[in-house]
């Protein structure tokens, strides 16, 4: 019967107290995976399904920070994500008003990977900050993580490019697309490795559980070896990241798509920059 959030947090708080018991966080009843097999997720746009989807996310949010993000840990939310997939794909046929599959594809990166760290490490702060993080980003860059986030971000645009006209998109869409754009510009900001050759990582690429239930065959250009050791990007780089930026200024009425689309547009148009940020 709370009126504000303030009030029913007071009030909360208060039969806490009163009971002695102590309750579980958000996180941890919107993310486990239990109380998902509990749960009928009866069709794609339900807000059930996003809730548990973004207790997922908030958990592994949490895990980061904390500095409990272990590699068991990661099996752990993978399993998770995995079976809320399978939940939610019963429907696919219906209609997806809250774009949970780009919700989806975006909880997979932040498990993949530290998007601050991306952030930090295209100068969002100082050059002090900007040399430090080269050094994460590269040892993310040389993973198999790295390959795996870019394919949850390319497929998160391939949807968003799918969406019918006139529809609006979920706000998390846009941020959707930053964080694939970002993801992409970082892993491409090196030098080609001549031992990174395809058929190095693709058997394990392809033998991960969420790869296993994605049809990835329009996204794996990506990794073509089309660029000399000279070049910043190549054209399949430059091209995806223009269409993830075009795609940007166009989506939704959300200013913040603008304002992420002006971001990746610099990056691209700052060649000094992104030679400063290059990786040997």
């Amino acid at each position: 019967m709370a009126s504000i959030a303030d009030q029913w947090m007071a009030i909360s708080q208060k039969e806490k107290c009163q009971t002695g018991t102590e309750e579980p966080r958000p996180g941890e009843i919107l993310g486990s995976q239990q109380s998902l097999s509990t749960c009928i997720v009866a069709e794609p746009g339900s807000f059930t399904a996003y809730a548990f989807l973004a207790g997922i996310a908030a958990r592994i949010c949490e895990r980061r920070n904390l500095g409990e993000l272990d590699k068991p840990s990661k099996v752990e939310f993978v399993d998770e994500l995995i079976h809320w997939y399978q939940n939610f794909r019963e429907s696919t046929e219906r209609a997806d008003p809250l774009c949970l599959m780009s919700l989806w594809h975006s909880t997979f990166m932040t498990l993949l990977v530290d998007q601050d760290m991306l952030e930090r490490a295209v100068g969002r702060d100082t050059p002090e900050v900007l040399q430090s993080s080269k050094n994460d980003l590269s040892s993310w860059i040389s993973t198999l993580d790295a390959k795996r986030c870019i394919i949850h971000g390319l497929l998160a645009h391939q949807q968003a490019k799918e969406m019918q006209i006139g529809i609006e998109p979920a706000i998390h869409v846009p941020r959707t697309l930053f964080f694939a754009g970002i993801a992409l510009f970082c892993y491409t900001a090196r030098q080609m490795n001549p031992r990174d050759k395809r058929e190095n990582w693709q058997r394990e690429l392809l033998s991960l559980p969420e790869i296993k239930l994605l049809d990835t065959s329009n996204v794996m250009y990506i990794f073509e070896q089309q660029r000399n050791r000279s070049d910043n990007l190549s054209a399949i780089e430059a091209g995806a990241l223009c269409n993830i930026t075009d795609l940007l200024q166009r989506i939704g009425h959300w200013e913040i798509a603008r304002k992420y689309a002006s971001t990746l547009e610099s990056l691209l148009n700052v060649e000094k920059g992104y030679t400063e940020m290059r990786i040997e």
